[in-house]
């Protein structure tokens, strides 16, 4: 739900602190091993989506180990489980971050929203002080104008689509 106001920024200390806490995952995750993929690696790449993870996951922890004569000859086993268990590291680590994205997105969108709801009522605020000879409402009108003039008869509005404006 879209909030009435937010009036809020994060302090200094805070985007020290969440900077200091992206560049360590970044860093600890590189340090790891570095993967930098094409988009045709990424595309080409068979992936153990929510549909073959079950079918995996009975391969690692039942079947390979239950049936070793049949395990590939020039693989370790041992190597191929640390795979699967980055794996799930992995998706347990990205539903953390997909919620921490899900929640930043809202957040954006709700201050964009505000932002540009403000930006709107100035331009529309100076418009009038045009009318009445108000100093630098001039100024602002031929700064914000130009905005206006290239979105045509619509505006976005929150939660999507567009509304009629009225042309200015």
């Amino acid at each position: 739900m879209l909030p009435d106001f937010m009036g809020i920024e994060f302090t200094p200390a805070e985007l020290t602190t969440i900077n200091l806490h992206a560049d360590g995952l970044i860093t600890l995750i590189n340090a790891k091993k570095s993967v930098q993929l094409s988009d045709t690696e990424r595309q080409g790449t068979a992936s153990v989506s929510d549909e073959r993870y079950p079918f995996v996951g009975d391969t690692f922890n039942s079947l390979a180990p239950l049936y070793p004569n049949i395990q590939p000859p020039f693989k370790v086993f041992a190597d191929e489980q640390k795979n699967f268990n980055y794996l799930n590291q992995h998706r347990i680590i990205a539903e953390k971050i997909k919620k921490i994205n899900d929640i930043f997105g809202d957040h954006s969108i709700a201050a964009e929203y505000f932002a540009y709801k403000y930006m709107r009522e100035f331009y529309d605020i100076a418009k009038l002080g045009v009318q009445n000879n108000v100093p630098g409402a001039d100024v602002v009108v031929q700064r914000l104008s130009p905005l206006f003039e290239k979105q045509g008869s619509n505006q976005p509005v929150a939660g999507g689509g567009t509304t009629p404006v009225t042309p200015t």
